[in-house]
């Protein structure tokens, strides 16, 4: 039976396939201008075949052993003269040949397979494994490279011999716009590439297959009038396969190739350059996060770089700030304690000259130095706790006898505020003694007592209560003030916070909570709030005993 084919013009290369049995014959002389016989499959199935029939051939001419077959070749060539054909012959111990005869303006060129069953099952064992080989010994050139350029270069390199192909093209999905871009050629000129350089989606055929996202196979360029192949077909292209490129399921660009040799791939050169092609897309993905990873490296650096210039700049800035309040605040301090003792002095001298009202206004005086003092000396603070930790000057503390002190001299302004001001004594006025620093304990409890009875409400009260449990001292202040909305317990202790919802003529710095927490955590323990509008607030500290 024999198949009819298309006669179209053939190429030797595109018809002889490597390690197969072909011959080319003078289509007037009927000589063999070439052939590919020795150690072939059909070689040796031949000699079985005719070993045992009337046509035994002379063993030492390998030519002969065709000679039967080929007579039968060109019967049925005659007989279906000026056409190329598709068609098999089967001999008697079941085994069946292949053959297909294209015609060239000079020649017959035939190629014969082995169609018997049990030969096309090791046929396609052995392509399969020639393609394997192919594909790992690509994937190990491509791998040596970390450059998009060089990858798809020693590709092309290798496949230009193998399928017979010049022209390579890669591009790379810009999503943001709907198109692709250029990133690797060969094959066209410099100006060519600039001018495809974007290609939109669904414009030629790079840009129909980021589109659809599907491979195309164009044969016959030359021939074809189909508007996708039109660019390419002005560059002499008659065979083009492009790819689409994936990374974890998602597109990430397109490579294709094509020949000015050839008008047709074979189903197996197809699945070769689809099984390439995700290979590449691999590779290009490592390259791409390897370049991506050294761009976010340099920018850390850069970010690095300038991040300590910043500091550097930050450092000198707040060591000035530091050093300008360090001396404006000793040079405040200098005239206010002369202020300070003047006033202290006046209020004391015995058989003075003054009237009660001045006693008064002396009073207000010396309250409003002391509070401007306290001020300083928490500024202070503050400002060398923000450079370095604080010291300390750890002693046994009498924790009653140093809040009775407190309360002494809260008492004018607790008075000026309309404030009582309770001291619940623990254990019936037994000693409580803690194992802490004297002055850093009574700058706090000072100034959570001063903001109890400052927040309070006018005939307010301020209770301080104090509990021993498991080791652990609690010393609480509780104030019937307005008490603190719960959206800013959080901000309250931040340096120089201060509260909307207090009267702007409460004078304050925002310093002293941010100080007091930090003095009691250096001392191992904790300052915490809680709060109840229109109640009241309770401040706790707990600090363990550290009896020795």
């Amino acid at each position: 039976m024999i198949t009819l084919i298309n006669t179209i013009e053939f190429q030797v290369k595109e018809v002889k396939p490597l390690n197969k049995c072909y011959f080319i014959v003078d289509r007037e002389t009927l000589q063999i201008r070439e052939s590919n016989i020795c150690n072939c499959a059909i070689y040796q199935l031949l000699k079985t075949i005719y070993a045992s029939t009337q046509d035994n051939i002379e063993q030492a001419d390998p030519y002969a052993t065709f000679h039967p077959l080929l007579k039968r070749i060109i019967n049925e060539i005659d007989y279906n003269m000026g056409t190329a054909s598709s068609f098999e012959i089967q001999f008697n111990n079941q085994s069946t040949i292949e053959v297909k005869v294209y015609l060239t303006s000079e020649n017959f060129i035939i190629l014969l397979k082995d169609n018997t069953k049990h030969v096309q099952v090791f046929d396609i064992i052995e392509e399969n494994n020639q393609r394997l080989t192919i594909l790992t010994e690509i994937s190990k050139e491509i791998m040596q490279f970390n450059e998009p350029k060089k990858i798809l270069d020693s590709l092309f390199e290798r496949l230009s011999s193998l399928l017979d192909v010049d022209f390579y093209f890669n591009y790379i999905l810009d999503s943001s716009n709907n198109q692709i871009k250029l990133m690797n050629y060969h094959g066209i000129s410099k100006e060519i590439a600039e001018s495809i350089e974007i290609l939109q989606f669904g414009e030629a055929v790079c840009g129909t297959v980021a589109k659809t996202q599907k491979k195309i196979i164009a044969e016959h360029v030359d021939k074809s009038d189909d508007p996708k192949v039109q660019l390419i077909k002005g560059w002499n292209i008659k065979a083009y396969i492009c790819h689409p490129l994936f990374a974890h399921g998602k597109l990430i660009g397109t490579l294709s190739f094509g020949s000015s040799k050839r008008s047709t791939f074979s189903t197996d050169e197809v699945e070769l350059i689809c099984d390439i092609c995700k290979q590449v897309a691999t590779s290009l993905e490592r390259v791409f996060l390897i370049a991506n990873l050294k761009e976010t490296n340099k920018a850390l650096v850069a970010t690095n770089q300038q991040l300590l210039i910043e500091k550097e700049r930050a450092d000198k800035a707040n060591k000035a700030k530091t050093n300008f309040l360090l001396l404006m605040s000793h040079e405040l301090r200098t005239p206010l304690n002369s202020i300070i003792g003047y006033n202290e002095l006046l209020l004391t001298t015995p058989n003075s000259y003054l009237s009660n009202n001045q006693i008064k206004q002396l009073e207000k005086m010396l309250r409003a130095s002391n509070q401007l003092k306290n001020m300083i000396n928490d500024m202070l603070d503050f400002v060398r706790y923000d450079n370095v930790s604080l010291t300390f000057n750890l002693r046994k503390v009498d924790i009653n006898a140093l809040i009775e002190d407190c309360i002494l001299d809260a008492a004018f302004f607790a008075k000026s505020k309309r404030v009582s001001v309770d001291f619940e004594v623990l254990m019936n006025n037994t000693d409580l003694y803690i194992y802490s620093d004297l002055k850093r304990l009574k700058q706090v409890v000072t100034n959570l007592l001063t903001n109890a009875i400052k927040y309070n409400k006018d005939n307010g009260n301020v209770r301080i209560s104090t509990n021993v449990k498991e080791s652990i001292l609690t010393i609480e202040f509780h104030d019937t003030g307005k008490g603190i909305e719960e959206k800013e317990l959080e901000d309250i202790f931040k340096p120089f916070y201060r509260s909307p919802s207090n009267n702007p003529t409460v004078e304050g710095s925002g310093i002293g909570l941010s100080l007091s927490k930090q003095i009691i955590h250096e001392l191992g323990g904790s300052l915490t709030v809680s709060s109840k509008v229109n109640v009241g607030s309770t401040f706790k500290i707990t600090l363990p005993l550290n009896l020795y």
